[in-house]
């Protein structure tokens, strides 16, 4: 039971579901079509235009959108660049009509967190590995990834224990990370100078901005590598590195082996 005061799980039964990753083409469209699944959208590169009930929203780079049932919905793809975007859906569920009105009171869209990532990487992972529909595990973790957008919703990914800037500079990393970004723009950001900026990180991640920037490059380009057949030049140009031999030396130092290893391990799997 949840302590006095504090906020119950949001909680339903999810009985078959599918966490997805996928580069779309320029120009790809879905729909429109009804929507009768619960669904998370992680955008990580391109854009997204999506219309619900013909209302119009643009979600970033960097976000994850709540699409919920009972809706007519239209999605289009950055029309010029390939779009990366992965996807928890949640097909077959028994809710609760106050636990939908709940999630309908959540907004439709917040900054992707580590956490987030995570959890849809281990997703993706245990259907790679055969974990079969309807598994208990894969239904669990869908479950977890939506009260973990609740729960996020609710305390502001944390807000009140990490200083703005942070939180500023991470949304802005993962919004740009596969641009030219250096610490001037990151602290502009902020609105803070660029030493009290590295202070702040180094204080509440344990690493310089220019760190917790070409990790999160990093991750996003062992993701890919795992996921999709993108040859290793194009991976490092998506994710902000200057070189394949680049992408290939930071991959090496942060994950202790090459980018050709950590595809060919996944492969194989």
């Amino acid at each position: 039971m949840p302590a006095a005061g504090e906020k119950e799980w949001l909680v339903f039964e999810a009985l078959e579901c599918y966490a997805g990753t996928i580069v779309n083409a320029p120009g790809t469209t879905y729909g429109p079509r009804p929507q009768s699944e619960l669904q998370l959208v992680l955008l990580h590169s391109g854009s997204l235009h999506i219309e619900i009930d013909g209302m119009v929203k643009q979600l970033q780079p960097g976000h994850v959108f709540l699409i919920l049932p009972g809706h007519q919905v239209y999605i289009a793809f950055d029309g010029k660049a390939g779009t990366w975007h992965r996807w928890i859906t949640v097909f077959t569920y028994h809710i609760e009509a106050d636990v939908l009105e709940e999630l309908t009171q959540l907004p439709d869209s917040l900054p992707i967190s580590e956490q987030m990532n995570q959890l849809l990487d281990v997703m993706v992972g245990l259907q790679k590995q055969g974990i079969p529909d309807g598994s208990d595990v894969r239904n669990t973790l869908a479950l977890g990834a939506f009260q973990l957008y609740a729960a996020e919703c609710r305390s502001g990914a944390a807000a009140s224990a990490v200083h703005p800037a942070i939180l500023q500079v991470k949304s802005l990393i993962q919004e740009r990370y596969h641009e030219e970004l250096v610490l001037a723009d990151m602290a502009a950001k902020a609105n803070v100078s660029a030493g009290h900026l590295i202070r702040l990180f180094r204080r509440y991640e344990g690493m310089t901005p220019s760190q917790y920037l070409w990790r999160y490059r990093v991750e996003r380009g062992v993701e890919l590598l795992r996921t999709t057949g993108l040859a290793v030049g194009e991976i490092a140009q998506r994710c902000g590195f200057k070189t394949s031999y680049h992408f290939a030396r930071m991959v090496r130092a942060h994950k202790g082996r090459p980018p050709k290893d950590i595809r060919a391990n996944m492969w194989s799997r």
